[in-house]
């Protein structure tokens, strides 16, 4: 009898965690689009997307930004915006949270939701995601995916919070002059 009650109350436990790492884990369909795909993939979260043929011509990078909440609607990845980086005007380069944190000494409904993100979805962080003097970088290699997660201070007192994912191919494209907002 009491191996049949601890059987269940592990099952009901595994499922607890199971739907709850779930929900977090798959929580913004738009960042499981595959990089490289055609910017159609995208288009259902953001809209139309067209790319003007003075940037194609200049081997430009197109950014593409919305606030998650309208990009992933049901999701708690606080106050952050989903860029979408368009490269050879019609492929997916990458695509980055970036959280919008206004002030570190400011608690925010978003606190520490990109990082339960990541670390679900990719796996842990080094110092479970406690801030030191440098910062935190870290890099998976997942497929042909790279991705990239950072949270560090700059200037030292405005926290900056990063989810890029990108591939190899693309990634450098993503940091280079040539990238222009869709906001300018």
């Amino acid at each position: 009898m009491f191996k049949k009650m601890r059987k269940i109350a592990f099952l009901i436990f595994m499922v607890i965690n199971f739907v709850g790492l779930n929900k977090i884990a798959i929580a913004c369909e738009a960042l499981e689009v595959s990089i490289g795909s055609d910017k159609s993939k995208i288009e259902q979260y953001f809209g139309a997307i067209e790319v003007a043929e003075q940037f194609i011509e200049l081997d430009a990078v197109v950014k593409i930004s919305a606030l998650s909440e309208e990009v992933c609607s049901g999701t708690n990845l606080g106050l952050s915006n989903i860029n979408v980086y368009i490269v050879e005007g019609t492929k997916i380069g990458g695509i980055e949270v970036e959280m919008l944190h206004e002030d570190y000494l400011e608690e925010d409904d978003g606190k520490d939701s990109l990082y339960k993100y990541v670390s679900a979805r990719y796996g842990a962080i080094e110092n479970n995601g406690k801030i030191e003097k440098e910062g935190i970088y870290q890099v998976w290699e997942i497929g042909n995916n790279e991705i990239y997660y950072s949270k560090y201070y700059y200037p030292p007192d405005i926290l900056n919070e990063n989810l890029m994912i990108s591939s190899k191919e693309y990634v450098e494209h993503l940091y280079n002059e040539n990238v222009f907002s869709d906001m300018e």
